[in-house]
């Protein structure tokens, strides 16, 4: 699942930020259950369409790409404050 990447080397969150990450596994979570489901439904299909195969591939890529993008973004204890968002 995605939300074993969005546990960052941090020891303590903010109450806001923990609302955050856990929307954001949550939502993640579904989104990659989704075009997971539906690519394998696709795939074991007996009219498989390879456009539809590769395109929910595409997707799930980049939903994996952009939850990755963000998860790096997120502070850590070693950040400096002045650089954190």
């Amino acid at each position: 699942m995605v939300s074993t990447r969005l546990r960052a080397p941090r020891s303590k969150w903010s109450e806001a930020e923990q609302v955050t990450l856990d929307l954001l596994r949550k939502q993640a979570d579904t989104v990659v259950a989704t075009l997971e489901s539906l690519m394998a439904a696709e795939v074991a299909s007996d009219n498989a369409r390879p456009r539809l195969v590769a395109e929910l591939a595409a997707e799930l890529r980049l939903s994996r790409q952009a939850v990755a993008k963000y998860v790096a973004t997120l502070p850590t204890d070693e950040t400096p404050v002045k650089d954190r968002p």
